[in-house]
Formats: C-alpha cells, structure tokens, sequence
C-alpha cells in the first residue's frame, strides 16, 4: 500500500499538508490545489505498525 501511495504522490504532484505519528502509526495528509486555490485532491495515508496494517483515502471534488 505505501508503494501505491507514494506512485500516486508522485503522479499527482501532491503536496504534504501535515504528518503525525502516534503509537507507531504514521499518517500523512497531502493534497493538490487548482489555479485559484482551491482544493482539487486529498489523500490520506495511515501506515500502521503492521506490514498490513494501512489504509489509504483518497477525495477528489470534480465540477460537473
């Protein structure tokens, strides 16, 4: 999961917003704004303490 994570920083130009860890889970919050500031993407990453043990959420806004 944080190979897929860290791919998709990177595609996305994602910026880091805040990262924290407590009790041996790390999370990073990062995210992408459009030309006026606006919020265009957030991604959410939780690396457990566990191999398996991470979660990755992802928001994107879209105008219709």
């Amino acid at each position: 999961m944080k190979v897929i994570a860290s791919k998709y920083k990177k595609n996305k130009n994602l910026e880091q917003l805040m990262k924290f860890s407590d009790g041996g889970k790390e999370a990073s919050f990062l995210m992408k704004t459009n030309k006026n500031d606006e919020l265009e993407e957030l991604m959410i990453f939780v690396e457990g303490s566990e191999k398996d043990d991470s979660v990755l959420i992802l928001f994107s806004a879209f105008s219709l």
